[in-house]
């Protein structure tokens, strides 16, 4: 796809630049994307976002007599009002570059930073909102980095908490994201007797307990447990990246990516758990 962008400049067709570099873009940016695979995501036509959602309580289906009816259950739903927030990524593609026939490498690294940019951002932004609503904290028995850690103890502690407070599905994907230093280090701990990574086991395991470990920068010096559930909470988005071009007379061609997103956690959800004390 980055050889038809090549093409595409090297014949002035903006409009198709355009849409080749929004493309391109998209794509990246859902490679590099970490938090959309924690939170459900929901694309929008609109930056105003109008929310409606439910009680938490669950629903009780009662045993009723032959030719009889249960009773109205009504389901009372809350509202949210909010609205996107903007980001932009501005590039140039100067002459000097087309004149020297160096489109291929500038184009390339251009795109793959913009792209990596634009998924930090997005990334941050959800991390920041499920930081912001956590319900509960665990202290870790000891840092994960050390040899008196019990990860199985401490993630045991996050997950009983959980449980204990809602209905999880059975189906509803856990998410254990830590910082990526503390990921290595969750090889050194096994399963009882055996020589089987704790880590290694919970995933091969995954039909069974349905966690995941993940690593993100976004998540601070902490471990954040998310469970995956439209109850927690909705990352929105407008569609795909917008791609503005503006010529810069004598300089070059100047290229602004603009994405829109928020991250909605619902309150009292009770389904994210930070476990602190993770590092040394």
């Amino acid at each position: 796809m980055v050889e038809q962008v090549f093409s595409a400049i090297s014949t002035d067709d903006i409009g198709k630049i355009k849409k080749l570099i929004q493309e391109y873009v998209d794509m990246k940016i859902e490679q590099l994307l970490i938090g959309t695979d924690v939170l459900p995501t929901q694309s929008v036509t609109s930056r105003h976002l109008q929310i409606l959602y439910p009680d938490l309580e669950y629903p009780v289906a009662v045993k009723v007599e032959e030719y009889g009816a249960a009773p109205y259950k009504s389901i009372g739903f809350k509202e949210l009002y909010d609205r996107l927030d903007k980001y932009q990524y501005r590039l140039l593609i100067s002459d000097e570059v087309k004149i020297d026939q160096m489109e291929n490498i500038v184009v390339r690294t251009n795109l793959d930073r913009a792209a990596e940019a634009l998924a930090i951002a997005e990334d941050r932004e959800i991390f920041n909102a499920i930081k912001a609503n956590v319900q509960h904290t665990v202290s870790a028995t000891a840092a994960w980095n050390s040899d008196n850690a019990d990860i199985a103890k401490d993630i045991s502690n996050a997950l009983e908490w959980i449980y204990e407070q809602r209905r999880i599905g059975s189906k509803d994907p856990i998410s254990i994201i830590m910082p990526p230093e503390i990921m290595p280090h969750l090889m050194r701990f096994t399963v009882g007797n055996t020589n089987t990574p704790l880590i290694e086991y919970i995933q091969d395991n995954y039909d069974v307990f349905n966690i995941r470990f993940m690593k993100s920068y976004e998540v601070g010096s902490d471990v954040l447990v998310v469970v995956n559930s439209n109850k927690v909470g909705v990352h929105y988005r407008m569609g795909s990246i917008e791609v503005e071009h503006k010529r810069e007379p004598a300089v070059g061609d100047e290229y602004i990516l603009t994405g829109r997103w928020k991250t909605i956690i619902f309150p009292d959800n009770r389904m994210i758990v930070k476990i602190s004390g993770v590092k040394a």
